[in-house]
Formats: C-alpha cells, sequence, structure tokens
C-alpha cells in the first residue's frame, strides 16, 4: 500500500512538470504574435515535453522495483516462516522422517533424513541431510536380509513395515521400526519413497516382559507338577530303603549291603529334598516380610545350583558370620535371588581356566540396620559400558538362547522389594555385586507388605 501511495505521488509530480513545459509552449506561441511558431521557443517546450517524459519513466521503473523488492522481502519472511513451523513439526515427531529412492532388488538410497530421536542419531540416523553413513555396517546378516526383503515388498506393494534391532556400542540393543510408502515411480525403474523410523524399543520391551513372564510362570507351574510328580516314587524308594536297612540282621558279612543301602537312603532323601523344594520354589510367593537367616536362605539355593557348580569345577567359598541377625525378606525370594546371582558367576567364569573358577559369598553386619553380602567371582568382570546397564530388564550379553537378560534385573527388584539394593564393581579378582539388605526389627514388623514385586 506504502509503494502504490508512492507511484501516485510520482505520477503527480510528472503530471505537474508536464503542465509547466505546456505552459512554456504557450508562452513562446504568444510572443511570436502570429501562427508561425518560432524555432527556439518550440524547441525549448519539446525538450520539457521530453524531460516529463523520462522523469515518467524512471518513477515507474524506481516505483516498481521498490514494490517488486518489498513482495521478494515478505515472500522470503513468509517462507523461512513455514520451513520453522515445518522444522518443528519434525522436531516434535517420535521418529525420523526421510525421503529416499527404493530399486527394484529392495536396496534403498536416503536423500535426506529429518532430526529424529536421540537414539536414532546416535546410530547415524537422523542428521539433516545425512545418508546413515556406517549404519548399514551395524547390521548384523540377517536384519539386512530382512530390511532387503522389506524394500522389495514395498515395491511390490506400495507400503511396507518392518522391526529389526541394532546393537549399540555399550552393548545394548535398540529396536526400531520403519514404515515407508512409495510416492511415485520413475521411467528406469525405481520409486521414490517417503517414511519414518521410530525407536519402539520400549514397546517391545513390554512385550518381551508379558512374554518372559508368562514362560516363566509356565516353568514354575511345570516344575511344580513334575515334582509333585517325582516325589511319590522317591519317597516309595525311600521308604523301601529304610525298611530293607532296618530289616538286615546285624551279620558282619552283610557290612557290604548295609553301606549299598544306605548309599540308596541318603540320594533318596536328597532327591526328596530337592522335589520339595523345587516344589516350594515353583510356587508364587506373595505374602509379607518374614525374618529370614541368610544361611538358610543361601543352602536352599545351593541345593539347586550346587550342581551346576560342580559341573562347572567352580570352587565355592562360604564366609558368613555366624552372630548375622535374620534379615527382613521373604525366604523364597531371597533364596531366588542368591540363585540367580550364583549361576550368573558360573556362566561368567565358563571360559576361564578351571584351576582360577572360585565363587566367594560373605556376608556380615554393615552398620546397625542392614547387612552387606558379597558375591564375588574370578571371571573377566564386565566392560564399564555394559556394567552401567547390567541390571536393566532385558539387556544381557549372552549369545542368543543362553540368556534372557532377566536374571540381574530379577535380582534389584527383589533386593529394592526388600528396601534394599544391589551394585556391581570390577575388582581385581572379577566381578563383585554387593548387596544391602535391612535386618529384621520389632519396629518393621508392623510394615511388612511388599509394593513392587518382580519386575
Amino acid at each position: 500500500m506504502r509503494a502504490a501511495l508512492a507511484s501516485l505521488r510520482g505520477l503527480d509530480a510528472g503530471f505537474a512538470a508536464l503542465a509547466a513545459a505546456l505552459v512554456v509552449v504557450a508562452l513562446g506561441l504568444a510572443a511570436t504574435g502570429d501562427l508561425v511558431l518560432p524555432v527556439v521557443p518550440l524547441l525549448f517546450g519539446l525538450a520539457g515535453i521530453a524531460a516529463v517524459a523520462l522523469v515518467l519513466l524512471f518513477s515507474v521503473w524506481h516505483q516498481g522495483r521498490q514494490v517488486h523488492a518489498l513482495a521478494g522481502a515478505e515472500l522470503e519472511a513468509l517462507r523461512r516462516k513455514e520451513e520453522e513451523k515445518l522444522s518443528r513439526i519434525l522436531e516434535g515427531l517420535p521418529g525420523a522422517v526421510y525421503l529416499g529412492e527404493l530399486y527394484p532388488d529392495g536396496s534403498m538410497r536416503l536423500d535426506s533424513m529429518s532430526q529424529g530421536h536421540e537414539a536414532l542419531r546416535e546410530l547415524g540416523l537422523g542428521h539433516g541431510q545425512g545418508t546413515a553413513q556406517g549404519w548399514w555396517e551395524r547390521l548384523d546378516p540377517e536384519t539386512q536380509e530382512a530390511l532387503r526383503d522389506f524394500g522389495r515388498r514395498l515395491m511390490d506393494q506400495g507400503q511396507a513395515m518392518v522391526e529389526y534391532s541394532v546393537r549399540r556400542e555399550d552393548g545394548s540393543v535398540l529396536w526400531l521400526r520403519d514404515t515407508a510408502r512409495v510416492t511415485g515411480l520413475a521411467a528406469d525403474g525405481y520409486a521414490g519413497v517417503v517414511g519414518m523410523v521410530v525407536d519402539c524399543t520400549a514397546e517391545r520391551q513390554i512385550a518381551d516382559r508379558a512374554l518372559h513372564a508368562s514362560k516363566l510362570a509356565t516353568m514354575g507351574r511345570i516344575a511344580t507338577s513334575i515334582a509333585h510328580e517325582m516325589i511319590q516314587p522317591i519317597s516309595t524308594i525311600l521308604l523301601a530303603g529304610e525298611t530293607a536297612m532296618n530289616g538286615l540282621p546285624d551279620a558282619e558279612g552283610l557290612d557290604p549291603t548295609r553301606k549299598r543301602i544306605g548309599r540308596i537312603v541318603e540320594q533318596a532323601k536328597r532327591a526328596r529334598d530337592f522335589m520339595d523344594h523345587l516344589r516350594i520354589f515353583g510356587r508364587a510367593d506373595t505374602g509379607s516380610l518374614d525374618p529370614v537367616f541368610l544361611s538358610d536362605a543361601l543352602d536352599g539355593a545351593l541345593r539347586i545350583a550346587m550342581p551346576a557348580l560342580s559341573e562347572g569345577r567352580v570352587e565355592f567359598i562360604r564366609q558368613i558370620d555366624p552372630e548375622l541377625p535374620p534379615l527382613r525378606a521373604r525366604r523364597v525370594l531371597l533364596e531366588q535371588l542368591l540363585l540367580n546371582l550364583i549361576l550368573n558367576a558360573r556362566d561368567a567364569m565358563e571360559n576361564q581356566p578351571a584351576e582360577t573358577r572360585r565363587l566367594r559369598v560373605e556376608a556380615a553386619l554393615d552398620g546397625d540396620t542392614r547387612a552387606m553380602v558379597v558375591i564375588e567371582d574370578s571371571g573377566p568382570g564386565m566392560p564399564e559400558a555394559v556394567l552401567r546397564h547390567a541390571f536393566e530388564p532385558f539387556f544381557t550379553t549372552k549369545p542368543a538362547g543362553k540368556g534372557t537378560g532377566l536374571g540381574l534385573a530379577i535380582c534389584a527388584s527383589i533386593a529394592e522389594g526388600f528396601g534394599g539394593s544391589i551394585s556391581a564393581a570390577n575388582t581385581a579378582l572379577g566381578l563383585r555385586i554387593t548387596l544391602l539388605l535391612p535386618l529384621w526389627s520389632e519396629d518393621t514388623a508392623a510394615d511388612t507388605r511388599t509394593e513392587g514385586g518382580i519386575a
């Protein structure tokens, strides 16, 4: 509007100059006194008209440039505003949006990608105009083939989705969901693609946690059922052995027989105790916190763990303060906590020389209200990057099929449910797990209900 007004003012000035020129011409005509125009006044008038025309042309050209410049600045400001708005939208998305080209063999080339989620940027995904250099090399061959199949399905069906995992540098696993759609086909066979990569690790963890919890519950029921079925024949063997032992006469020649029957009775009792414990261990333990002696809980854990320790040729060292008061815990859960830590230590020493495999469990008072329990192995320890995630659910460095990543997470959940804590640290000997557990006291007897349960 201001530019238009300025243009009008310029035109008004031009018309004023034209009027002045006409006046000059009229005066020239009047000075001659006849109809014949003198040459000088005529030229003077024509020069004035030409000057006015030039002024008008320059004014229009100059005002046109101002209008064009103003319109260009407004359009540029509008463009920048829209770009900032789009950038905020893309930054607020839970993933990274990308544009690329898809080829018939399922391979894809990324042309550009938005900033994306922090976890994606750690992998080299979502760096503006970056094309995820080095990201493909982090994928195992199976995942690479799954992504090629995703590309082929995308080419055939026009849209597709795939979920796959990538291992971070610290050993943790990141799950990604890639959803894409074809935007158009080119003459030479490739297709334009738009898609979004989202971090779905939390969703997978929740689903896996539910699946593993279901499996563990099923295994507990199966173990309880097996123990129930096995206890009857074992009890029969034990009863028969004891009857045979009592029925033997005191003849000297029967001593070898008496020893053999004694071994049968001893092993039958051991099997019965193991099955009884397995039946109790497989049950859900819901209830109040009670006074539990650590030595009793450790004995229960060792009934299950000792065969594994013997098979792994692990020397077990036990150093429990005999004067240690009872803990504020639940017997079966405390046994499970110790069992998980003992078996983890045994697995950690699997590749160590047999003569160096040692597992030490020691416990003593740590102040007036808690006990410190230390489980230390002679394994290789954990890298510091892995140690930071040791107690996270589903974090494991074991090969597929050998670990669920739940063991240490369950240990942490049990310890915290007792009102205690758990930590891990590398030592010169191996890995040390430290448990700080509350002691039982009458002051805490009124508050014995747990709040969390097992993760």
